[in-house]
């Protein structure tokens, strides 16, 4: 049931916190659901994908619940500050700015001008969706996406530094190794 795993992530969260506080360990969880088998015949695919785009797109220690599995959940929804429920709008808006940072994410003069025209919202708005939906500013979370892909590089070894630095849309990698610090 969708209430029992955002009951579970969310005492994950809190129990690791709470027993072991000096760990200074990061959470972010994305919980999302969809029909058990996709087209393709794949169990979950959808469920999965979308999840791990929301983990992706949460900010520390918060968790990110689909529209769907907000829905699924409506008469037992925990609350909390670490909980953010998604309506589809904001869940629409998630999955497109995610497809194109994602499809962008190598091109080191893809900028926020250009994801505000990509998305059809002016800088304000984009702003104010990102900073209300990931808890970041929209620079902040295009570096974070970049950074992770970065460490996802390093450690399946896909290159060297300078090879991922470009990978991820840093023409500089000593710019790139300062913010990777």
């Amino acid at each position: 049931e969708a209430a029992d795993a955002v009951k579970c992530g969310h005492e994950i969260q809190r129990d690791l916190h709470k027993d072991f506080p000096e760990a200074n360990v990061v959470f972010r969880i994305g919980i999302s659901a969809d029909q058990p088998v996709t087209q393709d015949g794949t169990f979950f695919a959808n469920a999965i994908k979308l999840a791990q785009r929301l983990s992706d797109a949460a900010h520390d220690n918060r968790t990110l619940i689909s529209a769907l599995a907000t829905k699924l959940c409506r008469e037992s929804i925990p609350s909390s500050g670490q909980l953010r429920y998604l309506n589809e709008a904001e869940e629409n808006f998630l999955t497109h700015l995610l497809d194109f940072t994602e499809q962008n994410l190598s091109d080191n003069q893809y900028s926020i001008d250009h994801l505000c025209k990509d998305l059809g919202v002016s800088r304000p708005q984009l702003y104010r969706k990102i900073t209300t939906l990931t808890g970041r500013a929209p620079n902040n979370f295009l570096r974070d996406l970049r950074m992770e892909k970065a460490v996802n590089l390093l450690r399946r070894k896909s290159g060297n530094i300078s090879q991922v630095a470009l990978e991820v849309g840093f023409s500089n990698p000593s710019y790139f190794s300062k913010c990777f610090a």
